[in-house]
Parts: structure tokens; sequence; C-alpha cells
């Protein structure tokens, strides 16, 4: 990956929110969850945290998936691993 290339660790997690954010309003939620949770466990191992400019338009995606998917499902979602 590009970004581990040059490493810039603390924009991987943007990009999988930010993909996620895509997966979720293309009606793929268990997808964009799935993503949003690997990026929040990088975020966690590496310890950086969501930039504020971000973070409406995240919480706003995250709010309107949540309410279209079952939360039980949402969450095992978010806690699986992506593995290749």
């Amino acid at each position: 990956m590009l970004l581990q290339e040059f490493h810039d660790k603390e924009y991987v997690p943007s990009c999988l929110e930010g993909l996620g954010i895509v997966a979720a309003e293309q009606g793929e939620l268990e997808w964009a969850a799935r993503l949003w949770g690997a990026a929040r466990a990088l975020r966690e191992a590496i310890g950086t945290p969501l930039s504020p400019v971000y973070r409406a338009d995240y919480e706003q995606a995250l709010i309107a998936a949540r309410t279209q998917f079952d939360e039980q499902a949402f969450a095992s979602a978010m806690a699986e691993e992506i593995t290749g």
C-alpha cells in the first residue's frame, strides 16, 4: 500500500472511514461496518484520534447505518477482522 511505503499510518484509518461512508451510501452496511471497525481498531493501535474536521460526517454516516441495520449484526460486523 502506498501510504505504508511513506509511513503515513495515520492516513490509513481515514481512508478506511471514507470507504466505509461510501459503502454505507451504496447500501453495503455490513461492509461499511467492517471498514469502520478496522479503522477504529487501527486508530486504537497507533494512538491517532479521528480528526474533528471529519468527525461530524463520520458520526452522521455511522448513525444512519445503525438505524438501517440490526444493532447486534452491526456491532458484530464492526468487530470482525478484515483479511485478504
